[in-house]
């Protein structure tokens, strides 16, 4: 009767477990999709990224990104095409411009997941390190933000796992996964440029230091390098091929500008990554001490980096961390790749350490779990942030605003930007509609547009509505034709027949305009990291 009853108990007890694993994977799922398309898209990147997809939907023309009708060469068009694809399925709006991060967010989860398996841990901390990653306030973030920091993190999560796969022993279909290796590389190039190379480098000093361990030429694959080259390569040599001078900007503006200059003005202090990355883990940093602990602990015993798995993970972290400081281009969402192996460490440390000692107490246990649904209904509110609120970085209400003005006007026209760098691309994204940028607005200006379009084209800018006042100064001031507190909707009639005024609600009349005296509101910031990391990138 014993012997039964232990196999019905083991039995249960496996079980248990698959139906938690199972809830697990289902939880990562609900992360990497929470309303991955409520909020709407924000200036600067995520709006710059829409309108470039938007573009190129409008455009048909999938080999030359375009913004605001120019071409916009500064990343290959991978993610682009992402957001593209993603609006062809669920049209031109948030859910489908954000449809694929999601996904690919998402299959890094699972990417982590295996990976720690695969590194030998257990299922617990296998999913923990997921869960840890999911949760954390940088990869949420940049999971939940139209930009290529995500996608990177795939690809380079994704070469990291093929490389352990091909590691591990016995190694299971060792070809396979040397080509995915390549393959995951040479897309995170094809994502983001030179950056998607920097866990390389951890891979070969890793290679180096365990030289002599039969790992040293396991990932070397002819086929895979052709692979990479390809994959890496192709767009830049036929843009270069099509135009020799595109080589000096690739190299020049878009390497060595980045590393050694400021010339894109991406240059927080080189600080700015300890803060990052310290509240970053979000609710997880009070691992930290535990992680310092255990750190501190393994440096006196001397054996910090005798176990594999612990050198590869604080050289996969390290090294990408001591040239992004050393770089001159810094952004808070550049690190979110390296929140890959901290958090299989804080996985692990959470697992042996704090789990053990958190379940025994009832209390605990259950403030520890109400503290991690609190925050995850913090993460919620971020998904689903409306416009309105302070903080929020989307101009789709002044966007609807100008459509609607737009629809009254019943000849052909151009949309232009007033003024350059005044540009926020949430406006010609909900307005669907590509608008060209003017070096500055006057009726010159206008004129020279208007002579390029026809005659009887009419020409509106787009303008900062604070430069309102400057504008009614001069000789022959613009007709306002809509505006709200940030933005104005201008003209420069053709002729004395153009109308002056506009009685829809939230309009102006030419003559009302000269007396406006906008008050300049300063753009009020949440003091949180949620919205400094969503509003980090230019």
């Amino acid at each position: 009767m014993t012997q039964p009853f232990l196999d019905r108990e083991a039995s249960n007890s496996c079980k248990k477990h698959r139906a938690l694993e199972l809830y697990g994977l289902i939880g990562l799922v609900v992360l990497g999709f929470m309303f991955w398309g409520a909020r709407s898209l924000w200036d600067s990147s995520e709006a710059r990224y829409g309108q470039v997809a938007f573009e190129m939907l409008r455009s048909g023309n999938w080999l030359v990104p375009t913004l605001a009708g120019e071409a916009h060469l500064t990343k290959p068009p991978f993610a682009y095409w992402m957001a593209a694809a993603g609006m062809k399925l669920f049209g031109i709006n948030a859910w489908g411009a954000r449809f694929f991060l999601a996904f690919f967010f998402t299959g890094t989860l699972f990417c982590l997941r295996e990976l720690a398996r695969t590194m030998g841990y257990d299922r617990k901390t296998a999913l923990s390190a997921a869960f840890i990653f999911a949760t954390a306030i940088v990869p949420f973030i940049g999971g939940h933000t139209l930009t290529t920091d995500a996608f990177l993190t795939f690809w380079e999560t994704l070469g990291i796992l093929a490389a352990w796969k091909v590691w591990q022993q016995p190694a299971q279909r060792p070809d396979a996964w040397r080509l995915v290796f390549w393959g995951a590389f040479g897309m995170g190039f094809f994502t983001k440029g030179p950056p998607a190379l920097l866990p390389l480098i951890a891979v070969g000093i890793f290679l180096w230091m365990r030289r002599g361990r039969g790992r040293g030429g396991a990932l070397v694959s002819l086929p895979g390098i052709v692979l990479f080259l390809g994959l890496s390569a192709w767009w830049f040599v036929v843009l270069i091929v099509r135009d020799p001078n595109l080589l000096n900007y690739f190299i020049g503006d878009e390497v060595i500008g980045r590393i050694a200059t400021n010339v894109h003005e991406r240059n927080a202090p080189f600080w700015i990554y300890a803060p990052v990355i310290l509240l970053g883990v979000g609710p997880w940093l009070l691992l930290w001490p535990r992680l310092a602990a255990r750190v501190y602990g393994r440096f006196r015993q001397k054996n910090l980096l005798a176990d594999d798995r612990h050198l590869f993970l604080l050289l996969w972290f390290a090294i990408p961390l001591v040239i992004f400081l050393v770089a001159k281009s810094r952004m808070p969402l550049y690190v979110m790749p390296l929140f890959a192996p901290l958090s299989i460490v804080m996985a692990a440390i959470w697992c042996t350490d704090v789990y053990p000692r958190l379940r025994p107490s009832a209390l605990k246990w259950r403030a520890a779990v109400a503290g991690l649904i609190v925050w995850c209904l913090a993460l919620t509110a971020f998904t689903v942030y409306p416009d309105r609120l302070p903080g929020a970085r989307s101009y789709r209400p002044t966007a609807k605003l100008f459509t609607k003005t737009l629809s009254q006007v019943k000849e052909p026209h151009r949309l232009y930007w007033a003024f350059a760098s005044n540009e926020k691309y949430s406006i010609p994204f909900y307005m669907q509609r590509v608008v060209a940028i003017a070096k500055r607005a006057n009726r010159q200006t206008a004129d020279h547009a208007r002579q390029e379009a026809g005659k009887k084209t009419r020409i509106l800018f787009i303008t900062r509505a604070r430069l309102l006042p400057w504008y009614m100064k001069k000789s022959d001031p613009p007709v306002v034709l809509a505006k709200d507190r940030n933005f104005a909707l201008i003209e420069w009639p053709q002729t004395d027949s153009a109308p002056k005024v506009m009685s829809a609600p939230g309009h102006m009349s030419g003559s009302g305009a000269a007396a406006y005296n906008p008050r300049r509101v300063p753009a009020f910031h949440a003091a949180n990291l949620l919205l400094m990391l969503a509003g980090s990138h230019r």
